[in-house]
Formats: C-alpha cells, structure tokens, sequence
C-alpha cells in the first residue's frame, strides 16, 4: 500500500481486534513461501496489527471462499462466534458476537462497483430478510464482514450446499436464513475498496508525494540578495491547491528550497500560517536543475515519477496536477 504497509494491515484496522480472542489470517502457502516465510510474516504482523494474531497455511486453492473458511475452521479448531473479514477493502464497523452482514449505503459512497456486490433487504427492526448476490435489490450492500454465531451451523450449511457451482457467503447466509436463524444488518463506515487491480491502483495513485519548491511556486520568488532579503508572500492559490489534497489525508510534501537549513522553522512557521503542513524540507539545494528519478513495478505502474515547471510565481499548480486529486 501506499503507506508501505501490506493490504492486510489496511484491511482489519477499522476492527477492534482486543475483544477477539484469536485473529486468523488464511493464506495460500507457496504465496507465502514464494515472498516470505512463515516466521517472518508471522512476527511482522503481530508487530503491526495484534500480538494475537496467526496465519494458518493452505496447501491448495479452494474453489470458493466458503471452501476456504470451512476448511480455515476445521483446521483452526474455532469455536464459538466468529467474524469473517475480506481482505481487500476496509471498513469501520462493530462485531459483539451473533449473526450479522455487515452493510453499506450506496448513497454514502462515491465510488463502487455496484455490479460486483451482494445486497440484503431487511425489515423494519435491520434484520436481513433476504440476500442476493450480483443483483441490486436495495440501497445497501454487503461491504465484506459477516459474523456467525455458531461454527457448527455454518459448517452444516456449508455442507448442504458445497456441490453448488460458484457458492458465496451470501448463498450460506440465506440457506440458514430460510432455517430460521436472524442475522442483523452491522452499518459499516469509511468504507474504501481494493477489489479489483483497477481499483487498488486508482486508490495508489490518489495518493501523492509532492517535492514542490519553495521560490516561485509557494511564495512570490525572492532572494537573499534582494534589498528586504528572504521574503514571504504566498502564492495562495498554489498553497491551496495542496491544501485541497492535504485534507483528503492524499498528500506527502516534501519542500525543496536552496534556502539554508537556518530558515526552516521560519519558513514552516509561514507555511502553516498560510494552512499548508510540511511533512519534509529538503534545505540549501544549488539553484539549478532538479530530476526526480524513481522505479516502476507492476504495484507503481509507469510513469511512476511526473514532472510538473511552472513558469516562475504563476498560480497554476492546480491545472496542473492530475484531475483526480
């Protein structure tokens, strides 16, 4: 991810993983010895997201997630009430124990695969009075979070209907639905979706690191050898247009300046005042060209790295930057 953390790690924060008693993380297990190893994800992960955590190997690929849970169950030995959390999005959202599907409002998301969703009806009281997979049947879709009182149950509906081509969660759900048993409806929030390679890159690329020089492009340019000196006035339009960014959490800036390293908590003391936060100055550069060089891979597509010159004090910036941000 952007951050330099694992999808993981992203995935179960929005969780409070202290009031569960084991936290299990179900992998493919030459995915895991092809990139890592056991051990070393292990510590990594108990370091990162709970001192309780675990990864129980799978030698070979299921033919669905159902598949994949009963099997995880039986081999982990669970018991009791268990939460079953997908791994490519995050979400907000409170899990005491009982059956519940975790849902969201599509009126309160801006971007989503509608078609790719299961969606519940309920009743008055939240309570799910139908699920359906692929077929919008309601504004609320389930957002990857189901919780299931009892292994046994799941695992006797899992066994009535494992034959089935294509089985989902939803499929088990209302197989024990129609049995009898209520699940609640659990209102998720920030919801952020990594569901497909487009979505994950989309969500990648939304997130920048900025080296912006000082002179020129934040405030009016100006030079030590100038009759008042250092001067500081902004180029407010500029500064706004990393503001905009900034809010939204999407920004790491990095200001670059052949300003000495003396002047920098002056210069972040107007910046602030101006309502921009510095995460990083690079001080006392030579005034001349600057190249940015970085990699690409397929996580950090090309062009990985983009170039943007403005001409000296405009107010551009924004036209500049990408329509997305």
């Amino acid at each position: 991810m952007p951050d330099g953390r694992l999808m993981i790690e992203q995935a179960v924060e929005g969780l409070s993983l202290a009031a569960f008693d084991r936290v299990i993380v179900v992998a493919l297990a030459e995915h895991v010895e092809n990139y890592t190893s056991l051990a070393r994800m292990t510590e990594l992960l108990q370091q990162s997201i709970c001192d309780h955590i675990e990864i129980l190997l799978l030698d070979e690929t299921t033919a669905s997630q159902v598949e994949t849970i009963a099997v995880a169950l039986q081999k982990a030995k669970v018991v009791g009430d268990f939460f079953v959390k997908d791994c490519d999005n995050s979400f907000q959202v409170d899990y005491s124990g009982g059956n519940g599907v975790a849902v969201v409002d599509l009126h309160s998301v801006s971007k989503v695969n509608a078609a790719n969703k299961s969606y519940v009806q309920t009743d008055p009281l939240g309570l799910v009075k139908n699920i359906v997979e692929k077929h919008v049947i309601s504004n609320f879709f389930c957002c990857g979070g189901y919780g299931f009182a009892s292994v046994d149950n799941f695992l006797a509906h899992w066994n009535r209907l494992k034959t089935h081509e294509n089985l989902y969660l939803s499929h088990v759900i209302f197989s024990m639905i129609l049995d009898g048993v209520e699940f609640q409806t659990l209102t998720a929030q920030a919801y952020i979706d990594w569901g497909t390679l487009d979505d994950f890159r989309d969500y990648c690329d939304q997130r920048l690191v900025v080296f912006c020089d000082i002179d020129g492009v934040l405030f009016k340019n100006s030079s030590k050898f100038a009759p008042n000196g250092w001067t500081y006035s902004p180029l407010q339009k500029n500064i706004d247009a990393l503001k905009e960014i900034q809010s939204r959490g999407h920004l790491y800036l990095v200001v670059t300046t052949s300003r000495p390293a003396s002047l920098q908590e002056e210069l972040d003391r107007e910046l602030r005042a101006a309502g921009l936060r510095v995460d990083q100055f690079v001080m006392g550069l030579p005034h001349g060209s600057r190249y940015l060089v970085n990699d690409f891979s397929a996580t950090n597509p090309f062009p990985s790295s983009v170039a943007i010159n403005l001409e000296r004090d405009s107010t551009a910036l924004k036209s500049y930057l990408k329509r997305r941000h």
